[in-house]
């Protein structure tokens, strides 16, 4: 046995794939299981994961996949590929069952399965039982995990990656031949992720830069033709079947999607990673570490020929520091390239008596990671419901007692999709723009000059709006810019407000029995006496009936002494 090298562990290209190598400690499952229950107990924010939710019910209600846009006023019964409909449908269907809590399950699931995915590729590595190399293990999955807790959600984008991670597991390139079960596997694995979200082309760069590695190493054995049959062409087949049969979307649509997407960002989601160390230093700090760790592997892998592995690989790392979005891919597919070269840097590094050493490192960084994590993880608002102040429960409350109809514009871009899951069909919003073949693009013009009134008065008018509502938070330096913008018009009215936003109203909209704020303005308070002011005397009692829990409600009665 090399001298750094663990029992059990060959470090040779003849190492039987899937010796059997017990797996992690009992204690290592259950922090993994307890750090994976930490991060998916968080309230629901404001996200696209309502209007995927809405479509879902509607898949229920019609036992059919919508054709046409039903739900915005921007693209309402234009054609509508639909990308997205089995994460839709998925979390619709949890959602009648458990609400909040059935979203939570799928979260805290989707980590655990790729925590498991992961222990059996480690396992397949060829990995020793306890001692460093479980130690190795376990901090490579927290690390892991503390990359993903960045980007952590109810959205498709995160369901997906235990997909990513079951096919670099099935089409390790370590594995001597590809068989009829990897096949059907991949087959499977596709059947969910092409009609989940459009990131199965990376999956396709897994299995191509396998192929391509496979070729090569016929090629250097000098092996003859057949010998492509078993490694390379079954790969191709399963892939070029699965993309005949079930990728029902125009290629061509989602190609010039993708490109315009990074040509013209229309959203800080799309800005390099660095641009996000400030908002996200936990995982960003992961990603780095993680990173660090990948350079010798890859240079490992480059060295056995495992050429476009490491292309692929490198080529995520990019695409990483272009946009954070591929942060999580490109420590996902990274993470088995570390491990399976553990022990060749280790011998090479002569780290035998050094590898516990390093092994502590890496818990050492983990935990420093998640003590961060952990220290701001009231500021996350853990829970299992709706944060109040992303998600603008209370003016759709408002507006649903009232009876309100018609078109809605928002001041965040996300809270759309919540108004659409609680209002439709009485309300039409604009829910996603961020895909321009999708939903109009220009649209978002508005949000990246929202504090320009004659940029708003022209989507006001343009899309006729009835109805602008002030979100994530009244005093929001924004909000208070386009209330006073707003209020210039002269058509709107204030018809409700608390702590997390308010409600304009056109006249003439469809409102019943709404009546404006005339003397009580939120933004202007002062010191007036309240017996002088029937008026505003009468607009308080009924902000109080109103909003009887709010908090600006008692603060305005305490200043007015009522």
């Amino acid at each position: 046995m090399t001298s750094g090298m663990q029992p059990g562990h060959r470090n040779t290209e003849e190492t039987k794939y899937g010796n059997g190598v017990p797996l992690m400690s009992a204690v290592s499952i259950a922090a993994l299981l307890f750090l994976s229950f930490l991060l998916s107990f968080k309230l629901m924010q404001c996200d696209d994961h309502w209007w995927h939710i809405l479509n879902g019910l509607w898949i229920i209600e019609h036992c059919s996949i919508p054709a046409v846009d039903p739900f915005s006023f921007t693209f309402n019964g234009q054609n509508w590929v639909q990308w997205e409909w089995l994460s839709g449908l998925v979390m619709a269907l949890l959602w009648q069952t458990g609400g909040p809590i059935g979203l939570f399950i799928l979260r805290f699931a989707t980590l655990v399965a790729l925590c498991v995915i992961f222990i059996r590729h480690f396992r397949n590595a060829g990995g020793s039982s306890g001692g460093a190399s479980d130690v190795f293990q376990f901090a490579l999955l927290v690390l892991l995990l503390l990359v993903i807790q960045g980007r952590l959600g109810d959205r498709p984008h995160f369901y997906i990656i235990p997909l990513f991670a079951a096919v670099i597991l099935i089409s390790d390139v370590r594995k001597q031949a590809v068989s009829g079960l990897d096949c059907f596997l991949i087959f499977v694995v596709f059947l969910f992720w092409a009609n989940m979200h459009p990131s199965w082309l990376l999956g396709l760069g897994v299995i191509g830069a396998a192929a391509g590695d496979g070729l090569l190493k016929i090629v250097s054995e000098k092996r003859p033709l057949s010998g492509l049959l078993p490694h390379l062409f079954l790969l191709a087949s399963a892939a070029t079947g699965i993309l005949s049969l079930l990728i029902f979307m125009d290629a061509t649509q989602l190609h010039n999607a993708v490109a315009a997407i990074f040509a013209d960002k229309v959203s800080a989601e799309w800005d390099p990673l660095f641009m996000h160390l400030g908002v996200a230093i936990v995982p960003t700090l992961a990603f780095f570490v993680l990173l660090f760790l990948w350079i010798p592997s890859a240079g490992d892998a480059f060295r056995r020929r495992r050429i476009f592995t490491v292309l692929f690989s490198v080529s995520l790392t990019v695409m990483a520091f272009r946009h954070v979005r591929f942060t999580v891919e490109a420590a996902v597919f990274a993470e088995p390239l570390i491990y399976s070269s553990f022990s060749v840097y280790c011998e090479r590094l002569k780290l035998k008596a050094s590898t516990r050493s390093l092994a502590l490192l890496l818990i050492f960084v983990a935990g420093l990671s998640f003590s961060l994590r952990f220290s701001n993880y009231l500021g996350q608002n853990p829970g299992l419901g709706l944060d109040d102040m992303k998600n603008p429960v209370s003016l759709a409350d408002f507006m649903q007692e009232h009876g309100c109809k018609g078109n809605l514009f928002a001041t965040s871009k996300e809270a759309h999709g919540y108004f659409s899951f609680r209002l439709w069909p009485e309300i039409l919003t604009f829910i996603d723009g961020r895909v321009p073949q999708v939903f109009p693009q220009s649209f978002l013009d508005v949000y990246t000059s929202i504090d320009n009134p004659e940029k708003l008065f022209e989507a006001v008018d343009k899309y006729k709006f009835d109805y602008v509502l002030l979100v994530n938070g009244l005093y929001k330096v924004q909000n208070v810019g386009v209330a006073g913008a707003i209020k210039s018009r002269g058509d709107f009215e204030l018809m409700y407000f608390d702590e997390s936003g308010a409600v304009f109203v056109r006249r003439g909209a469809s409102c019943k029995e709404c009546r404006p704020f005339v003397e009580l303005d939120p933004w202007n308070a002062d010191r007036r006496r309240i017996e002088k002011d029937s008026v505003l005397y009468e607009e308080l009692q009924r902000l109080k009936r109103l909003a009887p829990d709010s908090q600006i409600t008692g603060a305005l009665l305490s200043l007015y002494g009522g």
